[in-house]
């Protein structure tokens, strides 16, 4: 069983259920979704399956919190979901949080945390063998032209040169 946890911002959960890649969450053994990510989400499959896939887990900001996370966003200029992921890693002792979101991504590297996208998810789904390497490579070119993520050719095209590198 994979130990490794991480807390989850939407763009990830948005980007892999556009292309039906929500499998590579599984490289991680739980992951934490703030309660304000979900409400930002308006597609209904996607909190479906936060709600039931038991590798996610809803947390709500606790009332402690929201003064810290109403904080952080002012000062970064993030959304309180973005900000709830930042406080929701704290919170549970996490390293790693997932998001596609350049501004959070930053802000989470300040504060000591790695930051993976969709793209790494999907890197590190063929990495584990989650997914085959023509998977991964079918993966990427959606993440391109069936997602909703903001990326461009050349980084797609980096990540494949990644594909190939991956020895099986």
């Amino acid at each position: 069983m994979r130990s490794e946890r991480a807390a989850c911002d939407a763009g990830p959960l948005l980007h892999l259920q556009e292309i039906g890649r929500t499998a590579c969450f599984s490289v991680f053994g739980r992951i934490f979704v703030p309660g304000p990510v979900l409400e930002e989400i308006e597609n209904d499959t996607i909190v479906d399956c936060v709600r039931k896939r038991k590798l996610f887990e809803k947390v709500p900001v606790r009332e402690a919190d929201k003064v810290s996370v109403e904080y952080t966003a002012h000062r970064y200029t993030l959304s309180i979901a973005d900000s709830s992921v930042i406080q929701c890693a704290r919170a549970k002792g996490l390293d790693t949080i997932l998001t596609d979101d350049l501004g959070l991504r930053d802000v989470a590297k300040s504060r000591g945390l790695r930051p993976a996208g969709s793209i790494g998810l999907v890197l590190r789904a063929c990495r584990e063998k989650t997914l085959s390497k023509q998977e991964t490579l079918s993966a990427l070119d959606d993440l391109l032209v069936k997602s909703s993520l903001f990326v461009t050719p050349g980084l797609i095209n980096k990540a494949k040169d990644a594909v190939r590198e991956i020895k099986r």
